[in-house]
This record gives C-alpha cells, structure tokens and sequence, in this order.
C-alpha cells in the first residue's frame, strides 16, 4: 500500500515525506525533472521516484502511474498543482481510488462550469460568459459594460487575466 504523489513543485515548496510521514505509507513520487536536484536529499525517503521531462504532456506519466499501481496498490493519489488536478482525478477513476473525481475536478478547474453549478445556489456571481469568439466578447460588453475581466477557463491563479476598462 502506497500513496502516489503527481508533483511539478520542488522540495522547499512541498517536502511530502515531512507532510505525509504520519501515514505510515509507501510514497511513490512521479515528478518534473526539473526539480529532481530539490529532492535529491530526500530520496530516502521515498519507495520509489520517477523524473519526466515534458511532465504536463508527457503521457508516460499515466503510464507510469499505472504500472506502479500494480505493485505498490496505491491508496492515494497527491496532487496540489492546479495543473495537476484533472491528471490525478483520471487516474483515480481509473484505478478506483477515493478521492476527488474527474466531473468535481472539471468543475474545480474550468471557470465556466464552476459557475454553471454555482448559479443555481445562494451563492452570488457576478455576470459571466463562455468566449469563444470575439462576437461573444462585444456581446458581454453591450450586456453589461466595462470594466470586464477575461480569464483562460482553465487558468491557474492570477495568470494570463485581463481587465478591460474601455473599448480602446
């Protein structure tokens, strides 16, 4: 019994074996290779760790995920990157493992559908739309004026997000 930890972090941010010692499990990490150096002290203490370059399009990463699943049975699977949610919420689906699913991870993620099941509750929103073109921009605006915000629907943090004052 293990858990698997997906990371695209180094060391100083997330010491998982610190975190997670108390479980008394296994720990498997898969990870960026560009923070394989941040762990090197640490290595240890962990059952198993795997390095991909290219980690968020590196398919080997599931790959991996499932074929040390058949050895190490894991229990759990970790993963605090926003970009890194959908990832473990597939894996868990697909190896049966409790925690966060695809549909809750989609919905975490993509801003749009996040809202779409929040309208229907107390919860207040302000005015949003789905972009697909430009034509849906110049239609929010005529709808509800400047200043508007416009964010990727799968952005992560602050990143990539515009505030528009004026048509200029």
């Amino acid at each position: 019994m293990a858990i698997l930890i997906i990371n695209r972090r180094n060391h100083a941010i997330t010491p998982y074996e610190s975190w997670l010692n108390s479980t008394k499990q296994k720990l498997v990490m898969l990870s960026s290779s560009e923070y394989q150096s941040s762990y090197n002290h640490v290595v240890n203490h962990y059952e198993h760790m795997e390095w991909f370059d290219q980690f968020s399009a590196n398919g080997n990463v599931e790959k991996r995920a499932i074929a040390l699943h058949r050895t190490y049975q894991f229990t759990a699977i970790i993963a605090i990157s926003e970009s890194d949610l959908i990832r473990a919420a597939e894996l868990r689906d697909y190896l049966g493992i409790p925690g966060q699913t695809m549909e809750s991870a989609l919905a975490f993620r993509n801003k749009v559908m996040m809202k779409d099941k929040l309208k229907h509750t107390d919860i207040k929103l302000s005015p949003y739309c789905k972009v697909t073109s430009s034509l849906d921009l110049l239609k929010f605006v005529e709808s509800h004026s400047y200043p508007i915000v416009v964010k990727k629907i799968d952005g992560t943090g602050s990143k990539e997000v515009a505030v528009i004052h004026s048509e200029s």
